[in-house]
């Protein structure tokens, strides 16, 4: 189980988050793996279209999931399930 994949800031765009996703696909299908599941915050605009590019479909929304901000405990923004069926 992976439970968290992120790429620094600096190093987005040339395709560093999209070779991460591609290697733990792959691993995913020696495994035997039949879907590959994420979560994302639905403000991340730029993650989702990258997900939906690579063949993620939306499978659920668990609300109140993610701390909306650091310095805002009690806020909480949802998290978007989405899933790659192998």
């Amino acid at each position: 189980m992976l439970l968290s994949v992120r790429v620094a800031l600096s190093w987005q765009r040339p395709g560093h988050g999209l070779f991460l996703l591609r290697e733990a696909t792959a691993l995913a299908l020696e495994y035997r793996a039949s879907s590959v599941i994420l979560e994302v915050r639905p403000s991340n605009t730029r993650a989702i279209s990258v997900y939906r590019c690579f063949g993620f479909r939306e499978h659920g929304l668990r609300r109140r999931y993610y701390p909306a901000s650091a310095s805002d405990q009690q806020s909480r923004e949802d998290a978007l399930v989405m899933r790659l069926q192998l």
